[in-house]
């Protein structure tokens, strides 16, 4: 039997990595002769250039730049080989985990220190860039970004790093006479920049914007930017980045997980499985819409695989599972743990779960 173990991370709990180590811990003891392969999987989200880092052979670069908050912030970007082309996620920049707090409006939060590895990264001979845009903090449409890549911003205090409070205050975007780079954005969702499923109605509240932030926000992302861009799928990932990359910057917006899939060059392994055990911390309506597991089983699907799919997952929602056509979606933890200790516990209770899988699976 061949089994392949592609998961996402589990958000706080687990990378990637570790998730499809668990994983085939318990694989191996439920079905010991079965060919077992990890590879462990992004979107765009947190730990997707981790997971390119390896096949691509990349260099980490380690930097200080400005974080979300404005204070000096020290991050890792990746390049190739040749130098010419660097591989950044935003969260090691502008991360939510790092930089949202009860209370607190990430209105004030600012996409600056992404700008400052671009702009490093060009002096240093790089002409292009991939930006893996999942688990920001930001809502300030790429503002701070473009700031820092000497883009003028007319109406802004001078000696003031862009953050989304300034977006009302900013009368247009003037582009620098020497940007020549192409930079390409991972995104991990399809939401547009504006409007009811936008950047700020959709995860604002999450960065702690109140419902009047969020009226002003989406307003002023529409004055500054074309509808042809506001409009394009990916373009309100991570709080704007995407429009500010797909509009100012000449890049393009591409599918965090199918970039991935490609250049892991899984398709032919997909074909041949006979399980297909993947998963993702929260399996809820928002899996349905460019994340790990939708790619996942649409690319499945698109090379006429045959295997069965397994979805091992924090939270479960069935709607969610069956929109995606899984053979199974099972939560891993116990109803009498609280969520500090399924955190803590998510290795073990993955393990076990995927035991019970092997065992089922292997006596067929």
């Amino acid at each position: 039997m061949r089994i392949l173990v592609m998961p996402d991370s589990f958000k706080g709990s687990l990378s990637a990595s570790a998730v499809a180590d668990a994983i085939a811990s318990g694989v191996r003891a439920g079905a010991p002769t079965a060919a077992i392969e990890c590879i462990p999987l992004g979107d765009g989200g947190e730990n997707t250039i981790a997971s390119l880092a390896a096949p691509l052979q990349l260099q980490p670069v380690q930097v200080r730049v400005h974080g979300a908050d404005g204070s000096m912030h020290a991050s890792t970007y990746y390049r190739s080989a040749d130098g010419q082309t660097v591989y950044l996620q935003a969260a090691e920049v502008v991360g939510y985990a790092d930089y949202v707090r009860p209370g607190q409006s990430g209105l004030t939060l600012s996409t600056y220190g992404i700008g400052e590895i671009l702009q490093s990264a060009r002096q240093a001979g790089a002409q292009k860039a991939v930006l893996a845009l999942g688990g920001s903090a930001t809502t300030d449409g790429g503002i701070g970004m473009l700031q820092a890549l000497g883009w003028q911003l007319p109406g802004l205090a001078a000696q003031q790093l862009a953050s989304g409070a300034d977006l009302a205050s900013i009368n247009a975007l003037a582009a620098p006479a020497d940007w020549n780079m192409t930079v390409t954005a991972l995104v991990d969702v399809d939401n547009p920049l504006t409007g009811p499923r936008g950047a700020a109605a959709v995860f604002g509240p999450q960065k702690g914007l109140s419902i009047e932030e969020i009226t002003v926000v989406d307003q002023e992302l529409q004055r500054l930017y074309p509808h042809a861009v506001a409009a394009q799928a990916g373009s309100g990932a991570a709080g704007g980045l995407g429009a500010a990359v797909a509009g100012p910057l000449g890049g393009n917006l591409q599918s965090g997980i199918d970039y991935v899939l490609d250049v892991l060059k899984v398709d032919a392994k997909l074909k041949a499985a006979d399980l297909l055990i993947t998963g993702e911390g929260h399996l809820d309506d928002q899996s349905t819409h460019g994340k790990v597991l939708d790619g996942l089983l649409t690319r499945l699907r698109a090379v006429h695989g045959h295997a069965k799919t397994v979805a091992l997952c924090g939270v479960v929602s069935h709607a969610g599972a069956q929109q995606l056509g899984l053979d199974l979606a099972l939560a891993i933890s116990p109803g009498n743990q609280t969520l500090a200790e399924q955190l803590a516990a998510t290795a073990d209770n993955l393990q076990y779960v995927a035991l019970g899988v092997a065992r089922l699976v292997n006596h067929e």
